[in-house]
């Protein structure tokens, strides 16, 4: 398993040059309303401040398409809080192996990555690879090696560090730009 050495801000890395036409415009999905389309990987305790984020003040830019975890009971305890966040209805959830299947096929434009440390730099990697931009709170992996191999896919135009999670919060909630990535 991929894993650096722990930093103290929390980490927002893009994409945005990668992502360009690797799916179908989030503006095009049917009722989006060109809202950025995010998938949470992770729905441990810190997954729930971006569940909030997105149902709440971000509702009208972002939209939770899904969550993945490898416990079920968290996947259905989030299914119940969305829906007293006022979700129409529960969102998909996927198996964590499936990610860059689940990224392609629903157009996801966020994986905001939530899980514990040692798994940041896997998902980070093949969420970037599959066209998306991540959001992920520190560290970005947990040892020498992995820091050294992480990169590679970050170094693209707009890869950018945040310290605030409020930032990170914003930056993960933001209208999708995915549309104008295609172009």
């Amino acid at each position: 398993m991929v894993n650096t050495a722990e930093s103290s801000s929390a980490a927002t890395v893009s994409s945005a040059g990668a992502a360009a036409g690797t799916a179908t415009s989030a503006a095009a999905a049917p009722g989006n309303g060109g809202r950025a389309r995010i998938a949470l990987i992770g729905t441990g305790g810190r997954s729930e401040m971006y569940i909030r984020a997105i149902f709440g003040n971000y509702a009208s830019t972002a939209e939770l398409v899904a969550f993945s975890d490898v416990n079920p009971g968290r996947v259905e305890f989030y299914q119940k809080l969305i829906q007293e966040l006022g979700a129409p209805g529960p969102v998909a959830s996927f198996d964590p192996a499936d990610l860059t299947a689940f990224i392609q096929a629903n157009a996801i434009d966020r994986v905001v990555v939530t899980t514990p440390d040692y798994t940041h730099a896997d998902y980070i990697v093949e969420a970037l690879r599959a066209g998306a931009d991540v959001v992920v709170e520190k560290p970005l992996t947990i040892d020498a090696e992995a820091a050294a191999a992480s990169p590679r896919p970050c170094r693209r135009p707009a890869a950018t560090w945040w310290s605030p999670s409020t930032t990170a919060t914003r930056r993960a909630t933001a209208p999708s730009r995915r549309s104008s990535r295609a172009a």
